[in-house]
């Protein structure tokens, strides 16, 4: 699958996977009409992201020549989300989400996300997938041990409130031993417009897994965010001051290993904590 360029609009033939690629597509089509100067953005009916979002028959787009003097995309292969942009930096993913999507909000997105743009809270938002993670062999399906967010929570930052947002099923290995820690816990899996109005306004995210989920909706987020990622490639990039918000990279050694089932269980339930580092920060532009 892949966009498609019609006479003034770029035209998504077909949405592909879940919300979190949708958002990909849909922003990732916006940034090909500003590019090649097309008005407007056709998205495909129905799908996913008509759960969040109203959206109308075509998105009219706005001219932006500085955009397209700093920016270039190009198509690693035909699936639409695998775009790759030089030059575009997150607060221009956070532009294109605020302008474009943000006023197509459902009723049910609104009003949650009001709620959540109203609480001052400093805590700290796990995203804890779980579901087909645990028996999958996919290169993606890699989990954090539950000793991350040990460290995370106790040993560096200090974040006494947490709130975990996982799958009604409550199944995820960790949440028992994150429950057990001594600070605030909240386990939220309310709906699907809470639980993404949450990630829309987490200034401090951690990933237990990789999710285009929990990151893109952080594009919503107009204030700097910090990411705490468990999949950092051990290269000791160093700390950095990220005026903008930042992605602070762990080192853990294993956690790319193929596991599934039990041995994967196991694996996230008695890893060492010891064994885990900060790796460095990569700042957001």
């Amino acid at each position: 699958m892949r966009q498609s360029m019609y006479n003034d609009s770029v035209v998504v033939s077909r949405w592909f996977g879940r919300i979190g690629n949708n958002l990909h597509q849909i922003v990732y089509a916006i940034f090909t009409a500003k590019l090649a100067g097309k008005e407007r953005v056709t998205p495909p009916r129905g799908g996913p992201m008509r759960q969040l979002f109203d959206l109308p028959e075509s998105i009219t787009i706005e001219p932006d020549s500085e955009f397209r003097t700093r920016v270039s995309c190009s198509f690693r292969d035909e699936r639409y989300y695998y775009v790759h942009c030089m030059g575009a930096a997150r607060a221009d993913y956070t532009k294109v989400v605020q302008e474009y999507l943000v006023p197509h909000l459902n009723s049910a997105a609104r009003y949650a996300c009001q709620r959540e743009a109203s609480s001052s809270k400093h805590e700290l938002v796990v995203h804890l997938r779980s579901g087909d993670l645990l028996n999958s062999t996919h290169k993606k399906s890699a989990m954090a041990p539950c000793s991350f967010f040990d460290v995370l929570i106790n040993r560096e930052h200090g974040f006494r409130q947490v709130r975990i947002i996982t799958e009604p099923d409550h199944r995820h290995p960790c949440l028992r031993s994150i429950a057990n820690t001594s600070v605030n816990i909240t386990v939220q899996s309310v709906s699907l417009a809470a639980d993404a109005c949450a990630f829309m306004h987490a200034d401090h995210l951690a990933m237990g897994a990789d999710s285009t989920f929990s990151v893109a909706l952080s594009w919503f987020n107009t204030r700097p965010v910090t990411i705490y990622d468990p999949f950092g490639k051990c290269l000791r990039a160093g700390e950095h001051i990220c005026p903008s918000g930042k992605r602070v990279m762990y080192c853990i050694p294993g956690v790319r290993a193929v596991r599934t089932g039990q041995d994967k269980v196991d694996w996230m339930l008695n890893y060492n904590s010891s064994r885990i580092r900060k790796d460095g920060d990569q700042c957001f532009e």
